[in-house]
């Protein structure tokens, strides 16, 4: 799984940074009690998101962020390959 974030990566980095730079942006748009409406008026990428698709965004942005979440994918890894004999916890 490892390898394959870090593939992903370096394949589109300009992705990475505007995942984070999209986040960074909404994070303060919604610190600055914008609503969700007002987002999408002044945001033209996500007019045609819904306000759940909008702050859940944001949430799992933040908690990623902020480690409070981490997402290993163990789900998609194969029963005998080496990954899944991780015994960290995946938050």
């Amino acid at each position: 799984m490892v390898m394959n974030t870090l593939l992903d990566t370096v394949r589109a980095p300009m992705g990475t940074a505007r995942l984070l730079e999209g986040h960074s942006t909404l994070q303060r748009a919604r610190d600055a009690n914008l609503t969700c409406e007002q987002i999408r008026t002044v945001f033209p990428d996500v007019a045609d998101c819904a306000d759940e698709a909008i702050l859940g965004f944001v949430e799992i942005g933040h908690r990623l962020i902020t480690g409070d979440a981490r997402f290993k994918g163990k789900a998609f890894t194969a029963p005998n390959s080496p990954a899944s004999a991780d015994p960290s916890p995946a938050f």
